[in-house]
């Protein structure tokens, strides 16, 4: 399937309510294991400052719809372009998320704090696998990249 066709799958999925709220129910799992386990979040910014810290952030083409469909601005290639340029998230302001609200789930379970690590990546996987089954269900394609190159394709093809 070519990229335009994805992004649009992509796009009338997340405008979906049904998978809206499915995809809102596995990031309230997500709020509901973190508060459980009250990781340490120092509001350093080091998480959105990939190449600083050495991580990727990794999504799928409809976490990105999703995402892009809930915030008040429009990403454009040179975003990512800079964003690449600086090492850094698109939507980083200063050391602060500035789409915190509308993040993708891998933003939700990253935390740099080293207690994290023994639970963070088996709560990881339980929850893509549920994402991956939403995919396999609604038959939405399913793509799963890097947050910038996603975030590349989605400007490379602006809506209608």
């Amino acid at each position: 399937m070519e990229e335009s066709a994805l992004i649009e799958a992509w796009q009338a999925s997340a405008a979906e309510p049904a998978i809206v709220d499915l995809m809102d129910q596995i990031h309230a799992e997500a709020h509901r294991h973190i508060a459980e386990r009250s990781p340490v979040c120092t509001a350093s910014g080091r998480c959105c400052k990939f190449e600083e810290f050495g991580h990727r952030l990794f999504v799928t083409g409809l976490e990105t719809a999703l995402t892009l469909s809930r915030i008040d601005r429009t990403i454009l290639p040179s975003d990512v372009a800079q964003a690449r340029d600086e090492g850094n998230c698109p939507f980083q302001l200063e050391r602060l998320c500035s789409i915190h609200e509308s993040r993708p789930l891998a933003c939700r379970l990253f935390f740099c704090d080293p207690t994290a690590d023994a639970w963070m990546p088996a709560l990881s996987q339980e929850l893509h696998d549920r994402l991956r089954s939403l995919h396999e269900v609604w038959s939405i394609p399913y793509r799963y990249g890097e947050w910038r190159d996603m975030l590349a394709m989605f400007a490379s093809h602006p809506p209608r």
